[in-house]
């Protein structure tokens, strides 16, 4: 399992879809489909019955390219 916190949001765990690697620069992770995991994310929080939260409405307004004024 891998915590994956570089989207913003502190309760996203993907179970596959990376590879671990060496750097020159240390460990680090690949991440396949980047954009089609963040389309999940996406949908899974539009789908949420509960409200959203700041990160979670900042998660969205970055993918859609939107400043905070214009949301």
């Amino acid at each position: 399992m891998y915590h994956y916190t570089d989207c913003g949001l502190r309760n996203v765990w993907l179970a596959n879809g990376f590879r671990r690697r060496k750097t020159p620069y240390g460990p680090g992770v690949a991440i396949e489909g980047l954009a089609a995991l963040h389309r999940a994310i996406g949908l899974w929080l539009v789908g949420k019955p509960k409200r959203l939260t700041g990160a979670e409405v900042r998660f969205l307004r970055k993918e859609l390219d939107m400043s905070q004024k214009a949301l």
